[in-house]
């Protein structure tokens, strides 16, 4: 009965933290994703490309996958040579999961 009482104490606690651990990573990742939004609004493409790997891919609505940083920088480029402008934006964070030193985010904008 002792070793029952200890082992769930003991998963308890595991959940406790890995639950900790994991609001904080969400609040990590959600305060980048309000620089990045910041940085969109201020059309500062740098500033949003810094947050990225170079093998980044972005999925947008109705628009081919952007695979790459460098293809990611050529799309901004082509919505300032429009003079596209992002007036309002802004997003959720609906699930993440850590793979080795990556973090996968999805969610809406």
């Amino acid at each position: 009965m002792k070793k029952t009482i200890i082992a769930i104490f003991g998963l308890t606690l595991l959940t406790s933290l890995i639950n900790a651990e994991d609001k904080a990573i969400r609040k990590h990742i959600e305060s980048l994703g309000e620089k990045m939004i910041k940085a969109s609004l201020e059309s500062d493409y740098e500033a949003i490309l810094s947050y990225h790997t170079e093998d980044v891919i972005v999925m947008p609505n109705f628009q081919p996958m952007i695979r790459g940083k460098q293809a990611l920088r050529d799309n901004y480029d082509e919505n300032l040579k429009r003079g596209s402008k992002i007036h309002s934006l802004s997003g959720t964070t609906s699930d993440f999961w850590i793979c080795g030193d990556m973090v996968f985010r999805i969610g809406t904008f």
